[in-house]
């Protein structure tokens, strides 16, 4: 293993997890990251037509036969021009064994579940655009019978990778079963020069992307310090997994499409950039998180996968930990039904959740704590609030809730969370990044996006005090400047389609009241109920609700 230390741009995920996590808001550019940063990831296991067609058994994915209706027997074979990096399809046709991107594969149909045939349109090689190989895509249609009518499986005529297997909807994938699981990728036929060309990334599948990644099952690889095998099938799943931020590893979906995600692993001799270095946090008193550069999100642990005798699988499984940073965009509380312990918890057996940063990537690596590790430019934050011994009340972005008073990281000294550890967080707000990456998505209204800037600026008489008030950028008191950008929040409630990808049903609305008898104080809260001894309502718009 070529062990360096990495530098990375990465943009990544809206990531809010649960034991199927809800998204929170991902995360990309240059700060302690791991990856080159041209990773995407998705909601889609194979693309977002072949996730929901309906009419496949229970728990499984879109699948097709081996057998063509013409008669030959299908199977997938590693790329001979780059093993490991990508798979090709190959089959006897007229005598003569046929692979990878074979003319004579053009027109044939394969029978797939839920009454949809699928036909092979085109069949192309092409460089690999995260390595010096070439890989293999085919561009499919789908129909209600062996002669159709047709319509492509992957949007904007995106090509797909063939995987050997079945897809289940926890995220495992089932070798056992003799199927094909067609994934969409991110490249595409332009049609104007005939020429395979990479392509946005939305709409494609994970699996597609973490198969020209390198993680194809049907392959082998060592990893850790020990250098254990672990298969191909098992490196596409988990990789699939932190594509999604699926940190209960049951198939939920805790990102947004459109997102980019960095990751280095601890496999050797693979593709994807090892993971070296220290983990290292943005969360400090008195600095905003700097959005624009990139943070260790998770080490993705490996599963405990089982194939079962109903002839599905299953992944059993949590991250080895997740940063301060992503464990702060969580209300307290363990996740993934106590499997996933939350660091800021006294557990009574006193077995306590680790962070991230309480590692170095190479103890990781020397310990095989874990398989890969991901990286993101976070696109939201939480909203917390914090009070000191005066009573003024500072709502910020600034600092985390801790274990205790003592790990508790303070926006600013002389401050502690209010009313207790678990209700401080109010929940979370856009970063600038994350409001692009929804804006950038054409399946989201631009009613999506109506956004202002939330800010916290500091009393200007007597400074010390340390009196602060939090508000949109347009609503700032007399006698406040100095105002830090906090992000941004929705000025009208976001559309229904956003916040059930977000997995809420509904934003919560942001208030700001003024007490004016001493000692006084801005407040701003989501109690839709003046506190006692404050009034002045004043509706500053829309955030989303602690998720989990």
């Amino acid at each position: 293993m070529n062990r360096t230390v990495l530098r990375g741009v990465l943009l990544s995920s809206l990531t809010f997890a649960a034991c199927v996590d809800p998204p929170d808001l991902g995360d990309a550019s240059q700060g302690a990251g791991i990856g080159s940063g041209d990773r995407g990831n998705g909601r889609a296991w194979m693309g977002t037509l072949a996730d929901t067609f309906a009419g496949t058994a229970n728990g499984r994915g879109y699948s097709t036969d081996l057998i063509a209706t013409t008669g030959e027997a299908f199977d997938v074979v590693a790329n001979p021009a780059a093993p490991g990096d990508g798979t090709c399809l190959k089959a006897t046709i007229n005598g003569t064994l046929q692979t990878c991107a074979a003319s004579a594969f053009i027109g044939k149909v394969l029978v797939g579940t839920g009454g949809k045939w699928l036909r092979i349109d085109d069949a192309r090689t092409y460089p690999s655009a995260y390595s010096s190989d070439d890989v293999t895509g085919y561009k499919l249609s789908y129909g209600s019978s062996a002669s159709g009518p047709w319509t492509p499986l992957c949007t904007n005529g995106r090509l797909a990778y063939p995987l050997k297997g079945e897809l289940n909807t926890n995220g495992a994938i089932n070798l056992s079963r003799q199927r094909l699981t067609f994934a969409c990728t991110e490249y595409r036929i332009d049609a104007a020069t005939n020429t395979v060309v990479f392509d946005n990334p939305l709409g494609s599948g994970t699996l597609g992307k973490v198969a020209g990644w390198g993680y194809v099952a049907g392959t082998s690889y060592t990893w850790g310090a020990n250098h254990s095998t672990i298969s191909g099938a098992e490196l596409q799943a988990l990789a699939s997994r932190a594509a999604q931020a699926d940190y209960c590893y049951t198939g939920g979906k805790g990102t947004l499409d459109g997102s980019t995600l960095g990751v280095g692993d601890f496999v050797d001799g693979n593709a994807v950039p090892d993971a070296t270095g220290p983990i290292v946090s943005p969360i400090a008193t008195g600095t905003p998180v700097p959005w624009d550069q990139v943070w260790v999100e998770a080490v993705w642990a490996r599963a405990s996968h089982a194939e079962l005798s109903d002839g599905s699988s299953n992944d059993v499984g949590v991250p080895a930990c997740l940063s301060k940073l992503r464990w702060s965009t969580f209300p307290v509380g363990d996740r993934c039904n106590g499997r996933l312990r939350d660091p800021r918890i006294a557990h009574p057996d006193g077995v306590n959740g680790v962070y991230c940063e309480d590692w170095s990537l190479d103890v990781v690596y020397s310990s095989n704590t874990g398989v890969l590790v991901t990286s993101s430019k976070f696109n939201d934050l939480s909203l917390n609030t914090w009070v000191n011994s005066n009573g003024d009340t500072y709502t910020t972005t600034i600092g985390a809730v801790g274990r205790g008073p003592a790990t508790h990281i303070v926006p600013q000294t002389g401050y502690s969370p209010t009313p207790s550890n678990t209700a401080a967080m109010l929940g979370t707000i856009l970063t600038p990044a994350g409001a692009q990456v929804i804006q950038n998505n054409p399946a989201y209204p631009a009613a999506a996006m109506p956004t202002v800037h939330l800010v916290s600026c500091a009393k200007t008489a007597n400074p010390g005090a340390g009196e602060k008030v939090t508000t949109t950028s347009t609503t700032v008191p007399a006698g406040f400047a100095n105002c830090v950008e906090e992000g941004l929040i929705w000025s009208a409630a976001p559309p229904a389609s956003l916040l059930a990808d977000l997995g809420v049903s509904a934003a919560t609305k942001l208030f700001r009241y003024y007490r004016s008898t001493a000692p006084r104080d801005y407040l701003t809260t989501t109690a839709a109920t003046a506190p006692n001894g404050y009034g002045n309502k004043l509706l500053l718009g829309y955030i989303l609700p602690p998720r989990g």
